[in-house]
């Protein structure tokens, strides 16, 4: 490879979902870097593992909005993908 389009520095949840939708979306040809032999060995690897729904914000606040909208796309993403989750209501 001579020339690469697009490098996206780290290997965590933010980073692979860049470069899935990248991948998916353009014909760019893309790289992954990352500090770690693995991937998701940094932030991404000490979350709470909870898909949140944003109740505890204000409803009207931006992280409540992001949050709802983003709890709706993760659960449609795993269910598409076969990615086991459970809905455990919290």
């Amino acid at each position: 490879m001579d020339k690469l389009d697009i490098a996206i520095i780290g290997a965590g949840v933010i980073g692979l979902a860049i470069a899935c939708e990248l991948a998916l979306k353009t014909n760019k040809t893309l790289a992954v870097i990352d500090s770690s032999r693995r991937f998701g060995q940094g932030v991404s690897s000490r979350n709470s593992q909870v898909i949140h729904s944003g109740v505890y914000y204000a409803p009207e606040m931006l992280k409540s909005i992001l949050c709802i909208k983003g709890n709706r796309l993760l659960y449609k993403f795993c269910e598409k993908n076969r990615i086991h989750h459970q809905r455990c209501g919290k």
